[in-house]
């Protein structure tokens, strides 16, 4: 048998806490396309190159 689990809803206390760390250079970091993800523009990767519409480790030269 599963065990049992209840939960109560967050407080104000912890969602300050919550904003804060979905602002975290590492969450900004996960939320960014990858390396060879398609792109526009440099601000979409997390490498902050956008080449030949894929996200690249280098600039386009």
């Amino acid at each position: 048998m599963p065990p049992q689990v209840s939960s109560m809803p967050v407080t104000e206390d912890w969602r300050g806490l919550i904003q804060r760390t979905k602002r975290s250079l590492l969450w900004r970091w996960n939320s960014m396309k990858a390396v060879g993800a398609s792109c526009r523009e440099n601000q979409e990767c997390g490498t902050k190159y956008c080449r030949k519409n894929i996200c690249s480790f280098w600039p386009s030269s």
